[in-house]
């Protein structure tokens, strides 16, 4: 134990006074003559061993208040062994991302109470110390340690961030070396349990602190899709949105609007059920413009930030489609593909192929080639260089070996009884929103093997013997599609069976450019445009939310690949435009694991810093309680208060001895 003013103690003279005092009572006593003393002697003899007990009480009350007294002036308290951190640089890192806008049980957002936390960091240090602010915009101002009255500055301009980092990418922001710092880390700790830290850390003091909230109960929309996933003018749709209910309890009567181009068409209200999620649905039976701004909004307090969705109806363009058919080729690919509202078409027999007149095909289909000859070859793998979908089927009369030139592991097999094609994955994304999860088994087709390629890819069908039988693959840039066996009769039932129509329309959507896509997240980095081949002069461009912004950029073959810069975007819509002329519109959404606000329990944060050897969570409420914290941290834990009511209590008991013994 320690003294603030340790000079006091020589108070501590002062005891003698009360002792002095004991010792030496100058009251004259006054003598009284009785006749008979017997009694009184007694009575003499038990009052004085009375009037002995409470003089020793009242003399040790006296001593103890004079004591604790003199304690409070000298301001005794117990040091910390934190405080030798005080002459080292401090790292700051304040999450004020969208969650942070829930309220805190003071009524306060947890960004206010977050800022008001960094405040009493920045008062428990000395002056000379530098600080290193990082918030989860990476703003420049977060690149070098600043000083206390510059960051003090920089607190006041903060706020919400449309950007969510990972505890990695945080810690690759932070200013560490060798020198031993200390690390605040304020934040909701709504991570995901699988983004543990992954480098070690054994020199700096991880200081976590998490913002609490009462109320993590959350409604929100999850997903939006249409019922066909073609929206043609003219031709009725259904708009399908899913809710969802983070809480424990029942939502009744939750309203949800619908809004095309700024304008009201729908209104609906649902009841959600605890932990639970329901599906709306509109129909779109409104005159369309080419490019549709849409949003639903839902009414959900106090959590705002997620109560607006953004979408937007493009008019579908036609899906380009180029067929390479064999000799025996089935009609199969003809038929599927024969809407032209929806698709356009082109087919070419193997021998006599006309590259250049759909060059810009956005699906190709090698259905049933005999021969792979060089220039269909160079066409295959150029098609794949420049992004495009490949589907291959293979010929049921003959198999060339210059497939495994197109993707390595194709060979032939020769199998050519049916076997029965297994049960689809339907929890794999290929078939999200074409087929309604069922516990009633469907009915499969049955296939030949006729062509194989190992594990490779993802296998979205199949044999039951669980050899692949349709597989989704990345080849270059492009995709690559790769079917067991021809479409034949003899060879396969798959062309007729009730997969096969939304397997390959689920194809030709996924080959064409973002007409069509309702939605982004701000976590998506890459998006593929049809369009002009970009120069140093004539670039994309994205325009919206107040915003100008020119992304990197690459042409390939037909399309334009943008690498949208998540940093800077918020959640809305822009416009891409290419010489001032609107190419295309898109919706921006938060990522859905902001709305989630399920913060870690303590045990799960600690376990997501594994890795880091020096860590601790100071669990404070307030500003207040951090500043208390603080002082008994660096300042040692003070004892004056303790020492001034003991005092008072002391005097309170010899009040009590004078009055009542």
């Amino acid at each position: 134990m320690n003294f603030l003013f340790p000079q006091f103690l020589w108070a501590l003279l002062a005891l003698s006074i009360p002792i002095l005092i004991h010792l030496f009572n100058f009251r004259r006593a006054k003598k009284i003559y009785f006749s008979n003393v017997n009694m009184l002697r007694h009575v003499k003899q038990t009052s004085s061993s009375k009037l002995k007990l409470k003089h020793w009480l009242v003399l040790f009350s006296r001593l103890a208040a004079v004591f604790f007294l003199v304690m409070a002036f000298a301001q005794p308290f117990l040091p910390s062994n934190d405080g030798k951190q005080l002459s080292g640089d401090v790292v700051l890192y304040l999450d004020n991302s969208q969650s942070m806008s829930n309220l805190t049980g003071t009524e306060a957002p947890g960004l206010d109470i977050s800022i008001g936390m960094i405040s009493e960091v920045l008062k428990a240090y000395p002056r000379e110390t530098r600080f290193q602010l990082i918030t989860n915009d990476f703003a420049p101002f977060s690149n070098h340690a600043k000083s206390k009255v510059d960051v003090e500055e920089l607190l006041t301009e903060l706020s919400y961030s449309s950007i969510v980092r990972s505890p990695d990418e945080i810690i690759g922001r932070m200013e560490l070396g060798a020198t031993e710092k200390d690390i605040y880390w304020i934040s909701d700790f709504a991570y995901s349990p699988e983004q543990p830290v992954s480098d070690g850390d054994s020199v700096n003091n991880f200081k976590l602190l998490p913002i609490a909230f009462p109320v993590s109960a959350n409604i929100f929309i999850d997903t939006v899709y249409l019922e066909s996933p073609f929206l043609i003018e003219g031709q009725t749709n259904t708009l399908f949105v899913s809710l969802r209910n983070t809480g424990e309890e029942i939502k009744t009567d939750m309203p949800v609007k619908f809004f095309v181009n700024d304008i009201q068409v729908g209104a609906l209200t649902t009841d959600l059920v605890p932990n639970g999620q329901t599906t709306l649905s509109f129909e779109l039976n409104m005159a369309l413009e080419d490019f549709n701004r849409c949003h639903l909004s839902i009414d959900d307090f106090p959590i705002l930030f997620d109560n607006e969705f953004y979408l937007t109806l493009n008019q579908s363009p036609r899906v380009r489609i180029m067929e390479i058919r064999g000799r025996t080729a089935s009609s199969a690919i003809g038929r599927v593909f024969a809407n032209e509202l929806l698709f356009d078409l082109q087919s070419f027999d193997a021998g006599n192929i006309d590259y250049g007149s759909f060059e810009d095909a956005e699906l190709l289909v090698i259905n049933e080639v005999d021969q792979l000859n060089s220039g269909l070859e160079a066409f295959i793998k150029s098609s794949l260089d420049n992004g495009r979908t490949v589907l291959i089927i293979p010929s049921s009369q003959s198999f060339d070996s210059g497939w495994a030139n197109i993707y390595s592991g194709l060979r032939q097999s020769v199998q050519t009884n049916l076997q029965e094609i297994a049960q689809p994955d339907l929890n794999n994304p290929f078939f999200k929103n074409i087929f309604e999860a069922s516990s009633e088994k469907m009915e499969m087709p049955a296939a030949a093997m006729q062509m194989s390629w190992g594990n490779n890819g993802d296998h979205l069908l199949k044999y039951r013997s669980g050899a692949p039988y349709l597989t989704r693959a990345n080849a270059s840039s492009g995709v690559l599609y790769l079917l067991a066996s021809s479409l034949a009769p003899t060879s396969s039932t798959f062309s007729n069976n009730a997969l096969f129509v939304p397997i390959m329309y689920k194809m030709a959507i996924g080959a064409r450019s973002t007409k069509g896509r309702l939605y982004y997240t701000l976590d998506e980095i890459l998006l593929t445009v049809n369009g002009s081949e970009v120069t140093d002069t004539d670039l994309y461009k994205l325009s919206g939310n107040g915003q100008e912004i020119v992304p990197g950029q690459q042409s390939v073959g037909a399309n334009v690949r943008l690498e949208l810069p998540r940093f800077m975007m918020q959640a809305g819509y822009y416009d891409v435009k290419f010489r001032d002329e609107l190419v295309d519109a898109l919706a921006f959404n938060l990522e859905k694991g902001e709305s989630q606000l399920k913060p870690l329990p303590e045990e799960s944060v600690l376990e997501l810093f594994n890795t880091v050897e020096k860590k601790e969570i100071i669990n404070v409420l307030s500003p207040e309680d951090l500043e208390k914290n603080l002082n008994e941290r660096f300042n040692g834990k003070e004892l004056w208060k303790y020492a001034l009511i003991l005092a008072l209590a002391f005097l309170l008991i010899e009040v009590l001895l004078l009055r009542f013994l």
